[in-house]
């Protein structure tokens, strides 16, 4: 099987990729205007995708991770990464290395600096009695219109809603709570 790229061309020299396995899927579309960084994609497996939507702007860096091949656990499967409309990064990590995972960003999101959106433990934890896998991963999925202050990190399987602020230096790790509405008078 093969791989399959789609870059729209005028970004070409701002994306690096490295691709092992097969039927990976790769497409970047139109970035901003605005973007001035890099973003550098690696996945590592089978059936693997990740989908950088329109209009992303990146100001310094962005590090997409999805997958691995690991010695005890073998090539993951089924992994996948998506990034909304109008999205911006200043210097970002999103990783994820499990199979059937997915990480999923909303639409007019806002990334600082130091962000790492982690959905993984690296490798499965099993129960010695059983053989059951206790940590699994799921989806990490972030709304849209979120912002994301410097130096934070969201952990697997978290869910933040719509309309969010992630506070400087926050660890997040669970389901959210929706923000509170407006009061009216």
């Amino acid at each position: 099987m093969t791989n399959r790229i789609e870059i729209n061309p005028a970004d070409r020299d701002r994306i690096k990729l490295r691709l092992t396995g097969d039927n990976n899927t790769v497409i970047v579309k139109k970035l901003s205007d605005a973007t001035g960084g890099k973003i550098s994609v690696s996945l590592a497996g089978n059936n693997c995708t990740a989908v950088l939507d329109e209009a992303i702007n990146i100001g310094e860096a962005v590090n997409i991770y999805a997958g691995q091949i690991h010695p005890n656990f073998g090539m993951i499967e089924n992994t996948h990464i998506y990034v909304g409309k109008g999205t911006s990064f200043e210097k970002t990590v999103i990783a994820t290395a499990n199979s059937n995972s997915s990480i999923e960003i909303g639409e007019r999101c806002m990334f600082s600096y130091g962000i790492t959106v982690f959905n993984t433990d690296m490798h499965p934890i099993v129960d010695a009695e059983n053989g059951n896998i206790v940590n699994k991963v799921k989806t990490l999925k972030i709304g849209d219109h979120v912002w994301v202050g410097a130096n934070s990190t969201i952990l697997k399987n978290t869910v933040i809603p719509d309309n969010c602020i992630v506070g400087w230096g926050s660890v997040v790790n669970s389901k959210s709570l929706p923000p509170p509405q407006p009061y009216n008078f």
